[in-house]
């Protein structure tokens, strides 16, 4: 029998041998590594937007929404200003057309800026359409997983699939969509605002759990506020909470979908405690949160300041969680179901002071799903209408009654 060590090979022989292994592990490895490219190039893909949707952002701020019965009529002359003046809310009056009839609200063209979710290789990209008729859109190199923008100013959160970092993080930018500040983001984006005078920002990033439908006390949110001019942010959490004149904390406290009135330093938001949510009014000068409402969540304040859309949880526990849209009275704190049958998981933008914008998942996969805006009336008994496929958290600028457009609604 032969002893273990004379079946050994010489050391030159084995140095050969680890040689070649070193070689077939490099060839694999590079063989992996182009397999894996191509893979993703057949779940990303190529561009993916007709090119009948795609524009510049010249043609949409000239661009005009005409009703059916409005093809012939004359079209103003095109604004003497930028994109970025009209984010910037630095507008001039439009002309008014030859035949001299007035222009009326909502003729000239308002502004959508949005997430694209057209999948493919500018999916994530923000977007600008005419918020009338957002049939063209006119990309910017600016990726966002959540975003807003109000009076040029604008809040981007980026989780680590809309940047080559291995870290996400929240993105301050300006009319002409750049990078001014940034945050590293320790959390998945969720929910973000920018006030209508652009002087402050809001976001929600959890930083446990991923979803709000399994409830209070499966997730943990933060929900900061930040003065875009001073380079400062506050946590809700460090805010004063009463309800009912007394003094409310627990242990639990998280809030999240804020949403900012006219005068930025008043807000709304969402608190969840003890298995409950409430719709809470907020002071960022005093650091004061009044609970003004039991159940509902992400509330969003009509451009008017006069009533809140929230969603609020039917079902949950033993049946699935469906979020039912209602319209909150400010003045009166009446409730009024919205006509959506859908469950509605999203914090919704104002179009106008009747009408809402939403978004509702329409398949992808999952790494890029796929969403679309809806929109519906407020009015009871309107029925929602699909008003842009891919494309996600929407931002409306409004020009109050034919000439200024100088803010983004209020949501």
């Amino acid at each position: 029998m032969n002893h273990p060590s004379d079946t050994l090979l010489p050391p030159a022989a084995r140095l050969k041998v680890i040689v070649v292994i070193i070689v077939l592990c490099a060839v694999l490895g590079a063989g992996y590594v182009l397999y894996a490219s191509q893979r993703v190039k057949l779940v990303v893909g190529e561009q993916t937007i007709p090119a009948e949707e795609l524009t510049t952002l010249d043609e949409v701020l000239t661009s005009r929404q005409r009703s059916p019965d409005e093809d012939d009529a004359p079209v103003a002359e095109p604004l003497a200003n930028s994109t970025a003046n009209m984010l910037a809310g630095e507008m001039e009056s439009p002309a008014t057309p030859d035949n001299g009839a007035a222009s009326t609200s909502g003729t000239q063209a308002n502004l959508l800026v949005f997430v694209n979710r057209f999948a493919g290789v500018d999916y994530s990209r923000l977007a600008v359409a005419n918020a009338l008729q957002p049939d063209k859109r006119a990309l910017v190199d600016l990726r966002c997983a959540r975003m807003y923008i109000a009076s040029g100013r604008g809040i981007c959160l980026q989780g680590t699939g809309e940047s080559d970092r291995s870290e996400g993080v929240i993105l301050l930018f300006d009319e002409q969509f750049r990078e001014t500040r940034r945050y590293f983001l320790m959390g998945i984006p969720s929910r973000a605002r920018v006030s209508p005078d652009g002087t402050k920002a809001a976001y929600t990033i959890f930083v446990t759990g991923h979803s709000y439908t399994g409830g209070v006390g499966t997730f943990s949110t933060d929900t900061r506020i930040v003065d875009m001019e001073r380079d400062h942010r506050v946590s809700l959490e460090d805010f004063i909470a009463y309800r009912d004149g007394e003094r409310f904390q627990h242990i639990d406290f998280n809030y999240w979908g804020v949403t900012f009135a006219d005068d930025a330093n008043r807000f709304y938001a969402t608190l969840g405690t003890q298995g409950k949510t409430y719709i809470v009014e907020g002071n960022v000068q005093t650091q004061r949160i009044e609970v003004i409402a039991e159940g509902g969540e992400c509330p969003s304040l009509s451009s008017d300041n006069r009533s809140l859309v929230f969603k609020e949880r039917i079902g949950g526990a033993l049946s699935a969680t469906h979020w039912q849209l209602v319209h909150y009275d400010l003045a009166t704190g009446q409730r009024t179901p919205l006509n959506e049958t859908r469950s509605v998981d999203d914090q919704v933008e104002w179009l106008d002071n009747d009408t809402i914008i939403y978004s509702m998942p329409a398949g992808g996969s999952t790494v890029q799903p796929v969403t679309e805006l809806w929109k519906l009336d407020i009015t009871p008994g309107a029925e929602p209408q699909l008003y842009l496929a891919n494309a996600e958290s929407p931002a409306v600028i409004q020009q109050a009654g034919g000439s200024e457009m100088g803010k983004f609604s209020g949501g």
